[in-house]
């Protein structure tokens, strides 16, 4: 349940001889109902490839994966126990389903993967996961993944490495 929160302020001045200001607030919102609590620990993830030989691209595609875990906690299955999860990001232009790297990126021919116990999740779709009452650990793994034509005309580019992807829960 995505409920939007809004703020409206609105400022009114006037001057003239007797100098006079007004504010006037406006509040909109919802206080909603969610099963679970996102831990503060899983909301600001930095995920840090290190070093990655470009040789090791030509010969394997790819890099061996990086695991993150989100914590659900304190579920409550009495009014829902079914989520989407959406990775959302730019999708790379060569590599359908894979984040696209910042335009910050020197680094050239690469995007990045996500998947789950093996299997590809494409960015921008949808998985359902069913949780569990308590504490759920939700573990993806991201990897960088060298597109077939820039192995095959040899125009891998290596550099920084920046992307960015926002990962969306919504409960049903």
């Amino acid at each position: 349940m995505r409920i939007p929160v809004m703020l409206i302020i609105t400022l009114l001045s006037t001057c003239s001889i007797n100098a006079f200001a007004a504010a006037d607030f406006s509040f909109t919102g919802g206080l909603v109902q969610e099963p679970c609590i996102l831990d503060p620990n899983s909301s600001d993830i930095v995920i840090d490839f290190g070093s990655v030989i470009n040789k090791f691209l030509y010969r394997y595609q790819r890099t061996a994966a990086t695991s993150i875990t989100l914590n659900l906690q304190g579920c409550d299955t009495s009014t829902s126990d079914k989520l989407s999860i959406t990775f959302k990001a730019t999708e790379d232009a060569r590599q359908a389903g894979m984040m696209a790297l910042d335009p910050s990126s020197t680094a050239k021919g690469i995007a990045i993967g996500v998947e789950e116990k093996g299997i590809f999740i494409p960015i921008n779709k949808s998985v359902e996961r069913i949780f569990h009452s308590g504490d759920n650990k939700m573990v993806f793994d991201l990897f960088l993944s060298a597109n077939r034509e820039s192995i095959k005309n040899n125009e891998l580019h290596p550099g920084t490495i920046n992307a960015s992807a926002t990962i969306e829960l919504e409960y049903h």
